[in-house]
C-alpha cells in the first residue's frame, strides 16, 4: 500500500514543481515584456482560473483521502473483534 501512495506523491510533487516553474515564466513574461493592458487582462485571468483551478484541486484530494479512509474503514469493519482492538482500527471503523 506504501508504493501507490509514494509514487502518487511523488508525480504530484513533480507536477507542482513543474506547474509553479511555467507559471512564473509566463508571468515574468506578461510582467517585463508586454504593455499594461495585457498585464491586466492577465491578472484578471490568472485570479479567476486560480480560484477555479484551486477549487478543483481540493476536490480531487478531498476524493482521494476519502477513498482512501473508505477501503481502510471497510476493511477494518470486517477484520473487527472486539473493543480491544488497536485505536487506529476503532478510528477508521468509526
Amino acid at each position: 500500500m506504501i508504493g501507490p501512495v509514494a509514487v502518487f506523491i511523488l508525480v504530484m510533487i513533480l507536477f507542482k514543481i513543474a506547474g509553479l516553474a511555467v507559471h512564473r515564466a509566463v508571468d515574468v513574461f506578461y510582467k517585463y515584456k508586454t504593455g499594461d493592458l495585457r498585464v491586466m487582462l492577465w491578472e484578471r485571468l490568472n485570479h479567476r482560473v486560480g480560484a477555479a483551478l484551486g477549487m478543483l484541486n481540493a476536490a480531487i484530494y478531498i476524493l482521494l483521502i476519502s477513498l482512501v479512509v473508505y477501503v481502510v474503514g471497510y476493511w477494518t469493519t470486517q477484520m473487527a473483534t472486539a473493543e480491544s482492538d488497536p485505536k487506529p482500527v476503532r478510528y477508521f471503523n468509526r
